[in-house]
């Protein structure tokens, strides 16, 4: 049995860490249509390609006892010869599926998942790979027994009702269980009918529509099924916990509710590393109330001619999201918070509610510029929260200082810089500019950064000098972005390595792997009910994102 077990463990290794080409077998147009996992993988070559994996090692890491392996077995599964000769397809994709996906969370020490399971593996000749693994079984475990049907083989490890069973379908060799003792499995039986099929599924077209199914690595998760079972368990379990946290934990599982079906894709043969997701949700989802009404303006962070180091800009509807958050609180609580409303209000003649967050247009930025001239006390930064009313804005400031105690009032004044009303406001050491321009309310630490920004246009601005189009479109348009410019990091470092002692000892190794690295991206956007997202680290690498990882790691070792 361990002879066979390492078998199979080094197939089920071979399988997740495929990398991909271009599927042409079409395994969505297999799979059953109320498959609620599906994963893809893509061919055994591409994997030996980008993963450097040679006759005993993967890479550049030996594998143990591969040779001892080869002897008992009579292959290598390092070598794309030895496969083929097993009549394994190496050029094909490879998947698996579960379904009937159940949870059992009534024994909290041992959760129970049960669920039906299905591996998709290519072969280019079935006959010839069936009878290298019935010859495999009968010469390390000959207490197996082996029973041949009309479209599958069975195999009875513990003479059991327990079996495992082999079927063909368009080349692929499908492997799967039975633990009823029937010798049958609907989900083999929906495969083999040629019933719906999951590429058919409204769910799943709505996701593969918009990632590409055919990177190196696809998942499809129906995302509702599995947190219906889910939260069927735990929900008796929220309703135990105190009033205070019970509230928000099941508004939170309220979101996750909304969630329909989840698709990621992930490329590996690339030198930069990209992750896709997608998640659609239903059209009544919290999370498509917050969002639906926000506006971007990201005009004031544009108009900065410097590089920029660092972005980030969310857009949400404030307003939405206070209701939702306030309904999560327990009752002390809210009334607490409706009370200081009220006597803020009383005291200072400001409706924080009316004449501030309902002032806000939902769009919140930062920018840090310039990495080269930072410095602890030249921040280049800038925070924007873009309003929908500039007079009000306006009139709410010019209210709120004139009803500061008077000690308070010493550290504020309004001046004109650069033409534009300036609130200054003096914070210890620093001083703070606010400002407001095109709907937007601005705050920065320096006066120059200040003229900078009353005096930016978007036209003119950084993303004029971005040669990738793409990344200049994501960053100027109506994306949620994170975004982190390594070559600006590297000239802070550079700047500031010197002052820290403990940096300037590992600074050339630093900068030698960092300098390979361009930038990091994250944004979002909405399409239509869904929530579409992208992971981004841009590379200089000549090689595949792995393997050149996996350099650094060996350089940084040694």
């Amino acid at each position: 049995m361990k002879k066979l077990l390492i078998l199979s463990i080094t197939i089920a290794l071979l399988f997740p860490m495929s990398c991909v080409k271009k599927e042409q077998d079409g395994l969505s147009a297999l799979v059953p249509s109320e498959t609620q996992l599906f994963l893809k993988t893509s061919s055994l070559s591409s994997l030996h390609q980008n993963l450097s994996i040679t006759e005993n090692s993967i890479l550049g890491k030996t594998i143990p006892n591969i040779s001892s392996f080869e002897a008992e077995f009579g292959f290598n599964p390092l070598k794309l010869e030895d496969l083929k000769a097993q009549g394994i397809d190496i050029n094909r994709s490879l998947g698996f599926i579960l379904s009937d996906i159940d949870i059992d969370l009534t024994e909290k020490k041992n959760p129970d998942l049960k669920a039906q399971g299905m591996l998709f593996f290519p072969v280019s000749d079935y006959e010839k790979c069936m009878e290298f693994i019935k010859e495999t079984i009968q010469k390390f475990k000959p207490e197996f027994e082996i029973d041949q049907r009309e479209n599958r083989t069975v195999i009875y490890p513990d003479k059991g009702e327990k079996s495992i069973i082999f079927a063909r379908k368009n080349n692929y060799m499908i492997v799967t269980a039975d633990f009823t003792g029937n010798d049958s499995n609907s989900l083999l039986d929906a495969v083999m009918s040629g019933g719906p099929v999951l590429s058919e599924n409204t769910n799943f077209q709505n996701v593969a529509s918009k990632i590409d199914k055919e990177n190196s690595f696809f998942i499809y998760l129906d995302t509702q099924h599995f947190l219906e079972k889910f939260l069927l368990q735990v929900m008796p379990s929220i309703e135990k916990i105190s009033e205070e946290h019970g509230n928000q934990i099941t508004k939170g599982l309220e979101f996750a509710k909304d969630c329909i079906s989840t698709g990621v894709s992930i490329n590996l043969e690339s030198s930069d590393f990209r992750v896709e997701s997608m998640v659609t949700l239903k059209p009544e989802s919290m999370a498509l109330k917050i969002k639906n009404d926000a506006e971007f303006n990201k005009d004031l962070l544009l108009g900065i001619d410097a590089a920029p180091l660092l972005l980030i800009s969310q857009a949400f509807d404030l307003s939405e999201y206070l209701n939702i958050y306030l309904e999560t609180l327990p009752p002390q609580k809210k009334e607490f918070f409706d009370e200081t409303i009220k006597e803020f209000h009383t005291q200072i003649g400001i409706n924080l509610k009316e004449d501030l967050i309902d002032n806000m247009a939902g769009n919140f930025n930062i920018g840090i510029f310039d990495g080269k001239s930072l410095s602890t006390t030249n921040t280049n930064a800038l925070i924007s929260i873009t309003i929908k009313d500039e007079i009000k804005a306006r009139r709410l400031m010019e209210t709120l200082v004139e009803r500061l105690p008077e000690e308070k009032k010493t550290l504020i004044r309004k001046e004109k810089v650069a033409g534009t009303d300036a609130y200054t406001v003096s914070a210890g050491f620093f001083q703070v500019f606010l400002g407001i321009k095109n709907n937007n309310i601005f705050i920065t630490t320096e006066k120059p950064m200040f003229e900078t920004i009353v005096a930016g246009k978007p036209s003119s601005g950084f993303i004029s000098n971005i040669q990738d189009k793409k990344v200049a479109e994501i960053l100027a348009g109506d994306y949620d972005v994170f975004y982190v410019n390594v070559d600006e990091l590297l000239k802070l470092y550079q700047s500031s390595a010197d002052s820290l002692g403990f940096l300037a000892k590992v600074g050339q190794k630093i900068i030698d792997v960092a300098s390979h690295f361009e930038y990091l991206l994250i944004y979002t956007s909405l399409e239509g009910n869904a929530m579409y997202g992208e992971f981004i680290m841009k590379t200089r690498f000549d090689k595949p994102f792995i393997q050149r990882i996996m350099d650094f790691v060996g350089q940084i070792k040694n």
